[in-house]
């Protein structure tokens, strides 16, 4: 957010930088017992969610650092993507299960929805510009949309990759999705 940027590694450990000093990390917030594999800043640039190979999903107040200010817990797989809503209240995140869930940071930390459809892992997720659909893709090579208050089916299941979906975003009038495919092809759905 502005200057400042979020990393995870391998080691576990969530640091925040600021890109115009370089040097050491403005912070660095541990809390995962595993690889963290996806960090997203929330709209307001006050938190920081990650997403851990531990199953969990931690919330970090990005100010000051310290304790995660909220534990998701929840995810069968390994996981793998996170993404806040425009609302900054939600958070989507996917796991190596397939699954997606949709939570709710005032709420605590049960899921409000599980979102089932892939048939593998799930690598990517984002959120529509209004915040009412979720995009997620996919090791099945599938991209799909989905409400994002209701459980069930996707509204779409968009087909075409030939290898694992590693990346989706949706245009800023939320008319579109771009895909990104291991398959060296990146696709515009509209």
């Amino acid at each position: 957010v502005g200057a400042r940027i979020a990393s995870g590694g391998s080691d576990s450990v969530v640091r925040l930088w600021d890109a115009t000093r370089g040097g050491e990390p403005l912070a660095t917030l541990r809390g995962h017992t595993s690889d963290v594999a996806s960090v997203a800043w929330s709209p307001d640039g006050e938190r920081v969610a990650s997403g851990g190979w531990d199953c969990t999903v931690l919330v970090w107040d990005s100010t000051r650092g310290g304790a995660p200010l909220l534990r998701l817990s929840g995810h069968t797989g390994r996981e793998q993507a996170v993404a806040w809503a425009p609302d900054g209240n939600r958070i989507a995140s996917g796991d190596a299960a397939g699954f997606v869930r949709i939570w709710d940071t005032r709420a605590g930390g049960q899921p409000l929805v599980t979102l089932t459809g892939h048939i593998y892992g799930v690598q990517s997720v984002a959120w529509s510009p209004n915040g009412e659909t979720v995009a997620s893709g996919g090791v099945d090579h599938t991209v799909r949309v989905w409400d994002s208050t209701l459980g069930g089916t996707p509204l779409l299941t968009l087909t075409g990759h030939t290898g694992d979906v590693l990346g989706v975003a949706w245009s800023p009038d939320g008319g579109s999705i771009a895909s990104a495919g291991y398959d060296g092809t990146v696709r515009v759905w509209r």
